[in-house]
């Protein structure tokens, strides 16, 4: 036999040795790697493929087996490597090492005091399961929408319409900052004086910071709650009896049954109640006043309505107007106005005191004048003509009226004179009112100006800010709020 045969025939037997020995080999790894499998259930496992690992902690333990549908959900099997133990009460979730990475399965949770899982077992899926496809998804819309607000922004400002009404507002708020820069310091002062009242415990909020008897009168109001609640509980008063006086279950039962009565004459056709729900002529009657019912609330719902918060700061007095305002607007060029103001200045009291100084000589009397906060309201009706507004009616309690002028922008001129005989002193001519307001956006605005200008002993610059709402804002703002 030639060196070549010998040297053939010998490799092909080693190679045969070879594949004899690796496969006791795997047969034999195969035997000592036998785990326990446990199964999970989970509502989408995309990416997740057999082979792909399981881990705890960070610690690979075992291996997805296989991967099935059942019910409409992806069963996964789980191969658990030996000697790994997973306690009960385990949760699973699919994992990805990455935004690109591979998906991996990972066990978290457990506890040792119901013991470990054992062959064939489930793990519940965990709740919040991470899904970076949905991440992307999520990501790619909010992206479509910053978009679309984008392009949004473009039409609407791209214009030269827009162009010049951006021009405004920028104006606006220069000319407004202009103003506060000029006036901000002695406003500054005037709000350090206001401070330094309310530190001295001076007027109403010092008295409600400062004065220990705020607090004792809580103290007190808590303790009088208390002995009310003792005594419902104990059966005392009208409310007690109520709720423990076993004879009011036994009267309500008997107006139950009195009820029952009324109810089986009505369904039986006997009474007025049952003639009406009985007589077709009646029920086609009903049915007609509803439908002029719903007209008028189709009207009704073409009403829109705008609710107002209001305050002006007075510096020459240091004192806040406050206004409360509801506009109805019916769609047309006409406005209904009611509001409710609280006045610093609002009640005037007269008063005298006689002394005599020195003694002896004739009294001299002193005529004392003072005024008091006070709620005032004011109705008034509105007409538009272009971009003139002229209102009427009762303004502050008193006959008044005014215009208010829309000019370029989001700025308004307006003016108001009302109380034309004043009974106040030194109070000989109407109050007149001018001033500016400047919107920013649909909510928010600031005005400023000179109040009651024509009576020296009167007048005041004020400045303030307010917040207005429509019915579709307190719609939603009523909605948003959390019932308990």
């Amino acid at each position: 036999m030639h060196t070549e045969a010998k040297v053939g025939i010998a490799v092909i037997l080693g190679a045969a040795l070879l594949v004899l020995i690796l496969g006791r080999v795997q047969r034999w790894t195969t035997d000592d790697q036998e785990g326990t499998r446990i199964v999970s259930s989970f509502d989408n496992v995309a990416g997740l493929e057999t082979k792909s690992p399981v881990q705890v902690a960070g610690v690979k333990v075992g291996e997805v087996e296989d991967i099935s549908l059942d019910g409409g959900r992806a069963k996964v099997r789980i191969m658990l490597y030996p000697g790994v133990s997973i306690y009960r009460g385990s949760k699973a979730a699919v994992r990805s090492t990455g935004l690109l990475g591979e998906k991996y399965l990972e066990l978290m949770g457990g506890d040792p005091a119901q013991g470990t899982l054992i062959e064939g077992e489930q793990v519940e899926q965990y709740a919040t399961s991470g899904d970076m496809d949905r991440l992307i998804n999520s990501i790619t819309k909010v992206a479509e929408d910053v978009g679309a607000v984008a392009e949004s922004f473009k039409d609407a400002l791209g214009t030269p319409e827009g162009r010049d009404k951006v021009q405004g507002l920028v104006d606006a708020v220069h000319d407004f900052a202009v103003a506060l820069n000029e006036r901000g310091p002695r406003l500054m002062t005037r709000l350090d004086s206001i401070l330094a009242r309310i530190e001295n415990g001076s007027g109403t909020i010092g008295k409600l910071i400062n004065d220990p008897g705020a607090y004792n009168e809580l103290e007190a109001t808590l303790a009088d709650l208390k002995d009310v609640m003792a005594r419902v509980k104990a059966g005392e008063g009208t409310l007690g009896r109520m709720i423990a006086d076993d004879a009011l279950y036994a009267k309500l039962e008997g107006a139950a049954e009195g009820v029952r009565e009324l109810t089986d004459k009505a369904t039986n056709g006997e009474g007025t109640i049952g003639r009406l729900m009985n007589d077709d002529s009646t029920i086609d009657s009903i049915n007609n006043a509803m439908k002029s019912i719903a007209q008028l609330g189709g009207k009704a719902n073409a009403m829109r309505t705008y609710v107002s918060f209001d305050n002006e700061f007075q510096t020459a007095s240091s004192e806040s107007k406050g206004y409360f305002g509801l506009r109805l607007d019916p769609g047309g060029k006409r406005d209904y106005v009611l509001q409710v103001i609280t006045d610093p200045a609002g009640r005037t009291k007269w008063g005298s005191s006689s002394a005599s100084t020195p003694p002896g000589s004739p009294p001299t009397t002193t005529e004392l004048v003072t005024t008091d906060r006070k709620y005032m309201i004011s109705a008034l009706f509105s007409q538009e003509f272009g971009p003139l507004e002229v209102h009427g009616g009762l303004m502050e309690s008193s006959a008044g009226g005014g215009l208010r002028l829309e000019a370029p922008g989001p700025i308004q001129l307006m003016v108001d004179a009302w109380d034309f005989d004043s009974v106040r002193p030194n109070h000989d001519s109407p109050h007149l009112k001018a001033g500016a307001r400047i919107e920013f956006g649909k909510h928010i605005y600031v005005h400023g100006g000179l109040d009651n200008f024509l009576n020296s002993s009167w007048d005041t610059p004020f400045v303030g800010a307010g917040l207005t709402f429509e019915d579709e804002d307190l719609k939603y703002l009523l909605g948003s709020v959390p019932l308990k």
